[in-house]
């Protein structure tokens, strides 16, 4: 019977969403996603509440695909960027949706604790006062999450990405050797616009293949605005190109690993 639990569940959506009840089929496949039984040690008194949010495709994919790659649930990181909120140790830096043409915009939704996000939506007033710009609760969500899963939002100072560990200290360990990695990242962008350089197929590492071995971030990296909207663009034609989701992080982690090499397993 255990083993049929993720296949039962599948057909459950299946049957809720034929039915009209596409409420209930998305608690499904919340439970049904990598270390969704998270979200059932949620105490008795909290009620799920769905925060609907109007974003780029692209950034939907790019968060949704992150998340299932790094065995995180999507709406546990957006309860704990509310608890974050509240006990204040954190405030969401200014965020602002970049509107780039040919982007379509679809309905990402999360679900969080209705308590939490009542407390928060208290607050909201006095954390717009304090930080000199309008924080929303959308701004709060998605934020928190393009920081946890190390997806570049294009809205902050710098760009960050989450590699397995060894990786990010290989990219590290050059830095500190005297590599500047926003060179290296600026100069294949621009030959990949101009066509002077061929990205290679981004492989991926395989699930489990490198089980054990901890994801870490690497120290944000400053491209200039010119060179991270090149990101955005390239990203979606080399989605299409390559037959994978490419983001704005695997081109870099691409180009990085190309002029830098791989660590030695």
């Amino acid at each position: 019977m255990a083993g049929m639990t993720r296949p039962n569940l599948v057909e459950m959506v299946s049957v809720l969403k034929d039915v009209g009840r596409h409420d209930l089929a998305s608690t499904a496949e919340a439970l049904n996603k990598p270390r969704g039984y998270l979200l059932l040690q949620r105490t008795e008194d909290m009620t799920p509440s769905p925060l609907s949010l109007t974003v780029p495709l692209p950034l939907k994919q790019e968060l949704e695909s992150t998340a299932r790659d790094m065995d995180q649930v999507l709406d546990s990181l957006a309860d704990d960027a509310y608890r974050k909120v509240l006990d204040g140790s954190w405030v969401p830096p200014y965020w602002q949706r970049a509107k780039r043409p040919g982007h379509k915009t679809v309905v990402f939704q999360v679900t969080v604790d209705k308590g939490l996000r009542h407390q928060v939506q208290e607050l909201l007033p006095k954390l717009t006062k304090d930080a000199g710009y309008r924080v929303t609760e959308s701004g709060i969500v998605l934020a928190y999450l393009c920081d946890e899963l190390g997806v570049d939002s294009g809205t902050d100072t710098a760009m960050r990405l989450i590699l397995w560990e060894p990786l990010r200290d290989h990219f590290q360990a050059a830095r500190d050797s005297g590599v500047d990695l926003e060179a290296v990242v600026s100069e294949r962008v621009r030959q990949l616009l101009d066509g002077s350089w061929e990205m290679p197929y981004p492989a991926r590492v395989e699930k489990g293949a490198r089980r054990g071995v901890r994801q870490a971030k690497l120290s944000g990296l400053f491209l200039t605005p010119d060179v991270r909207e090149a990101l955005h663009e390239l990203a979606p034609a080399l989605s299409e190109r390559f037959g994978v989701l490419v983001t704005p992080g695997t081109i870099v982690r691409v180009i990085l690993t190309d002029r830098l090499g791989e660590p030695a397993e």
